[in-house]
C-alpha cells in the first residue's frame, strides 16, 4: 500500500484467535514520496505526521531501527525490511539483534555492530539464515530490496523446494540435505502435534480469567511558576497518553493550554492558545479543541497555528470520528465541521419547556449519538439529555447537575454534589444499567458550567480535588494592593455592588458550588453583617442599586423567562416584576443615575446592550447592537456616558460612548480590559486588565468633550476568575476596592491521574 511503518517490532505484531497476523500502531507511518502518485494517495495513509517526514528527526524504537533511520536520514521500504530482519532474528534466536545498556549504546550497535550470528540455531535452513543476513545489511543497496522476495524464500523452505535441486547444493552439504529431507517426512506430524499443543496452551491463556491490573495513581502539578486553573480545564486524550490542561504560565499572564504526555514528567504550553478553557480532543488524539476569545478554536497537539472554527460557544464541545464538532451556546446546541465554517443549530433554547441552555455535550462511541446537559431554570439539578445527529428530538434521561463523561467498558462518570461517581450505561439502549459507584470524594463544583474530571476509554482518569481554594473570599484592598480586611464568610460570590452612599453592599452569594440556587444578599459595611434579600429557588443575580439606595433591582430566571425585579433594600415587602421576556437572555448591568433607564444584556440579540425605560411604560430599545460581544455596561455618574467591554478588536477592551445618542466613542484600555467601574465624581475610571492588574484612567469631561489619560496600573491581585469574568467593586471615593478572591492561598489542588481506573470499581 506504499506505506513505510517505521516502527515494526514484536509488540506491534499481533495474532488474532483465527490465526490472522495484524500489524498495528501506524503512528509513525509515512507515505513513500517516490511512488507513483496515481497509485498512492497520501490521504489514505492511516496516519500522516508532519513530524515523521522531517529530516534529522529520529523516530521509532531504537532496537529495531535501520541504520539510516537511527542517523535521522530519509527512509524508504528498506527500513521496514531491516525491522523485519530484526524480528525474524529474535524469533529464531530468542534474543534481540542489537542490545545495549542505554539507548545510545543500542543506537551505536545498530550503526556499527553486527548481530551475534552464533546465536542462530545450527539446524535452521541456510536459505533462512541468508535471508536474515540479507535483511540486516547496513548498506541499503545490499539489503533485500522487496519483502515479497522474503516470502518466496520462506515458502520454498516450507514446501521443500529448496532441497529438490541437489546439484545446486555443495558436496559437503549433501549429508545435511539428506537429514533435512528426512525431516520433511516427520515435519507434518510434528507440526500437527505442535499445532494442537499450541492451540491448547493458547486457549488456556485466552480463556482463563485475567488477573486484575494494578491501579496506579499520581499527581500532575503545575509547571514551575505556573498556576493551574480550576474547573472544566482538563481533558485526557482518547488514547490515554496525554493530558491537556489550562494554566497561567506565570503570575499575571494569560492562561494557555498545556499538554503533558503521561509517560513523561514535563508539560509544554501551546503557543497561540491565550485565554483558552474547556479543552476537548479529536478522536485520533492529534488535535485539541477549546474555547477562547468568544470562538471555538483548534490546534494540533504538536503545535502550530491556531485555527478558529466559528463564533461564540460557551458551554464546551465534543468531537466525533466523522469530523463533526458539537458545542453548546447560550441559545442552543450547535454542530460545525471540524474544518470550520457555518455552524448549524441542532436544538434551540426552549423556555416554554423549561430549557434555558445547554452545556458539555459528549459524543458516544458510534459518533452519531451524544449526551448533553440540559440547563433548566429554578431547579437544584439539571437534566441529562440524549440525542442524535439524525434526530430532531432530545430525550431526557435523568436529573444530573454535572457534566458527564462516557468511557468503555460502558460507564458514565458524573458528579453527585462533590462526589465523583461512575454508573454502568448501555450506549445502545441509552439507559443506565446498574447502580452508581463512588470513585472519589471532595471533587470541585458540580454544575452546568464547571467540571473537575476527565476520563478515557484507554483506562485513564484525571480529576481535581476541591479544597478551600474552591470557595471565595470578599476582601478590601487599598490603591497599593494592601489587604485591609475581609467581609463575610467563605462561599461563592459574584457581582458585588456598593450602594451610592458607600454604606452597604449587594452581592450574589451561595454557600457551596454544589448548591444551584443563587441569591442576592445585603451587607452592612460598617457592622460587617449580611442578610439574605431573595428567597426563591430561582437563579437571582446582577443586583443594581436605585439612585436613592432604597431599592435593589436584580435579574431572575423563572418559569422559562428572564425578568428584572425590584425589592426594598431593607428586605421588607414583596418583589415587584419590572420587566419580563423570553428574549431577555442576559442580566441587568445597572441603572442610570436619574433612575430613568435600566441597561441590560440580551444574549439572544448577538450579545447586545439594551435599554429599558423605567416608570413611563416605554419599550426597550437596542443601544449597542453589532456582531461583537459586548457586556458589563455601566453608566457614568452624570449619566451622559456609558463604559462597557467589547471584543471588536479580537479581545476584550474597554470603551466609552455618549448616552443615549452615539455622538462619540473612545477606547479606554490599550492592551485588553474588562469590567469598567466609575468613581462617584466621574473623574476616574477603573477596569480589570488581562494580567490581573487593576487599572486607573483619569477622565475629564466638558460640554461636548471627553478626555481620558493613558491607563496606569494600581496593583496586581489574583481575582476569582469564574469563566471570563473578574468581579470587584470600588468605594465611592475610589480609595478602596472590594475584591472577590480565592479563599485560602489561591493555589488549586494538583490534578490526580489514575491509570487503570476500572480497578476502582471493585473497591
Amino acid at each position: 500500500h506504499g506505506i513505510v511503518h517505521r516502527d515494526l517490532k514484536p509488540a506491534n505484531v499481533k495474532i488474532t484467535p483465527a490465526g490472522t497476523v495484524k500489524v498495528l500502531d501506524f503512528g509513525l507511518a509515512k507515505v513513500l514520496c517516490n511512488e507513483d502518485s496515481a497509485a498512492v494517495d497520501p490521504m489514505n495513509s492511516p496516519t500522516l505526521s508532519a513530524m515523521a517526514t522531517q529530516a534529522g528527526m529520529i523516530l521509532g524504537t531504537v532496537a529495531y531501527m535501520a541504520p539510516e533511520q537511527a542517523k535521522g536520514k530519509q527512509v524508504d521500504r528498506r527500513a521496514d525490511i531491516w525491522a523485519f530482519g530484526c524480528v525474524l532474528y529474535e524469533m529464531l534466536s530468542g534474543q534481540k539483534a542489537f542490545v545495549g545498556d542505554t539507548i545510545s549504546d543500542v543506537l551505536a550497535a545498530v550503526i556499527k555492530s553486527e548481530p551475534d550470528w552464533s546465536a542462530l540455531p545450527a539446524n535452521i535452513p541456510r536459505t533462512i539464515e541468508r535471508l536474515v543476513r540479507r535483511c540486516l545489511q547496513k548498506d541499503v543497496r545490499q539489503r533485500l530490496q522487496a519483502i515479497g522476495d522474503a516470502r518466496i524464500a520462506i515458502e520454498d523452505v516450507l514446501s521443500g523446494t529448496e532441497l529438490d535441486n541437489a546439484a545446486a547444493i555443495p558436496g559437503d552439504r549433501i549429508a545435511e540435505a539428506k537429514r533435512t529431507s528426512s525431516l520433511r517426512r516427520v515435519l507434518p506430524w510434528a507440526l500437527g502435534v505442535t499445532t494442537i499443543l499450541f492451540a491448547a496452551i493458547a486457549g488456556y491463556f485466552v480463556l482463563r480469567p485475567k488477573p486484575p491490573q494494578p491501579m496506579v495513581r499520581f499527581s500532575v502539578s503545575p509547571p514551575e511558576n505556573a498556576r493551574l486553573i480550576r474547573g472544566g480545564m482538563m481533558s485526557v486524550s482518547p488514547d490515554g497518553r496525554m493530558l491537556a490542561f489550562v494554566a497561567e504560565p506565570a503570575p499575571g499572564k494569560s492562561r494557555v493550554l498545556w499538554v503533558r504526555p503521561l509517560d513523561t514528567v514535563t508539560a509544554a504550553p501551546i503557543e497561540g492558545t491565550e485565554g483558552a478553557y474547556l479543552p476537548f480532543w479529536s478522536p485520533d488524539s492529534q488535535w485539541i479543541g477549546f474555547i477562547a476569545n468568544g470562538k471555538l478554536e483548534k490546534v494540533a497537539v504538536t503545535g502550530g497555528s491556531v485555527e478558529a472554527l466559528c463564533d461564540a460557544p460557551e458551554g464546551g464541545g465534543t468531537w466525533s470520528r466523522d469530523g463533526v464538532i458539537l458545542f453548546a451556546n447560550r441559545d442552543g446546541l450547535y454542530r460545525v465541521p471540524d474544518t470550520g465554517g457555518t455552524s448549524a443549530l441542532l436544538f434551540a433554547v426552549d423556555p416554554a419547556h423549561q430549557v434555558v441552555g445547554y452545556s458539555h455535550p459528549q459524543f458516544l462511541p458510534d459518533g452519531r449519538h451524544f449526551l448533553v446537559q440540559v440547563i433548566t431554570p429554578g431547579t437544584e439539578t439539571n437534566i441529562l439529555g440524549a440525542g442524535s445527529l439524525d434526530s430532531k428530538t432530545l430525550e431526557h434521561l435523568a436529573r444530573i447537575n454535572s457534566e458527564v463523561d462516557y468511557a468503555e467498558p460502558g460507564y458514565l462518570f458524573f458528579m453527585d454534589q462533590s462526589t465523583l461517581k461512575a454508573q454502568p450505561f448501555d450506549v445502545k439502549a441509552l439507559r443506565f444499567s446498574g447502580p452508581a459507584v463512588p470513585i472519589a470524594q471532595n471533587i470541585g463544583q458540580a454544575g452546568p458550567g464547571y467540571g473537575y474530571f476527565s476520563v478515557s476509554s484507554a483506562g485513564v482518569l484525571a480529576y481535581q480535588l476541591g479544597g478551600n481554594e474552591s470557595l471565595d473570599a470578599m476582601s478590601w484592598f487599598d490603591r497599593n494592593g494592601q489587604r485591609l480586611g475581609t467581609l463575610g464568610q467563605p462561599g461563592v460570590y459574584t457581582d458585588p455592588r456598593i450602594s451610592p452612599d458607600g454604606t452597604r453592599l449587594a452581592v450574589v452569594f451561595r454557600e457551596t458550588f454544589a448548591r444551584a440556587t443563587y441569591d442576592v444578599w445585603i451587607y452592612d459595611l460598617k457592622r460587617g453583617t449580611g442578610s439574605r434579600l431573595t428567597f426563591t429557588t430561582a437563579f437571582n443575580d446582577n443586583p443594581a442599586w436605585s439612585p436613592d439606595g432604597r431599592s435593589i433591582f436584580f435579574s431572575s430566571k423563572r418559569n422559562g423567562k428572564t425578568g428584572i425585579y425590584q425589592k426594598r433594600a431593607d428586605g421588607l415587602g414583596n418583589e415587584e416584576l419590572v420587566y419580563e421576556s423570553d428574549q431577555l437572555g442576559g442580566g441587568l448591568d445597572g441603572l442610570s443615575p436619574d433612575g430613568r433607564y435600566a441597561m441590560y444584556m440580551d444574549l439572544t440579540q448577538a450579545q447586545s446592550e439594551w435599554v429599558l425605560p423605567l416608570g413611563g411604560g416605554g419599550k426597550p430599545f437596542a443601544w449597542l447592537r453589532d456582531s461583537f460581544k459586548q457586556d458589563r455596561a455601566t453608566f457614568s455618574p452624570n449619566g451622559r456616558y456609558v463604559a462597557y467591554a467589547s471584543s471588536e478588536t479580537g479581545r476584550p477592551e474597554v470603551y466609552v460612548q455618549t448616552f443615549p445618542e452615539h455622538l462619540g466613542k473612545w477606547q479606554i484600555s490599550t492592551s485588553g480590559g474588562d469590567q469598567p467601574a466609575w468613581r462617584s465624581d466621574g473623574k476616574e475610571l477603573f477596569y480589570a486588565g488581562p494580567d490581573n492588574k487593576i487599572m486607573s484612567v483619569d477622565v475629564r469631561t466638558g460640554p461636548g468633550s471627553f478626555e481620558a489619560s493613558l491607563p496606569k496600573p494600581l496593583f496586581e491581585q489574583l481575582l476569582r476568575n469564574i469563566g471570563n469574568r473578574n468581579d470587584y467593586a470600588v468605594s465611592p471615593d475610589g480609595q478602596r476596592f472590594l475584591m472577590i478572591v480565592p479563599a485560602g492561598n489561591g493555589a488549586p489542588e494538583p490534578i490526580t491521574v489514575v491509570m487503570n481506573w476500572s480497578a476502582m470499581l471493585n473497591k
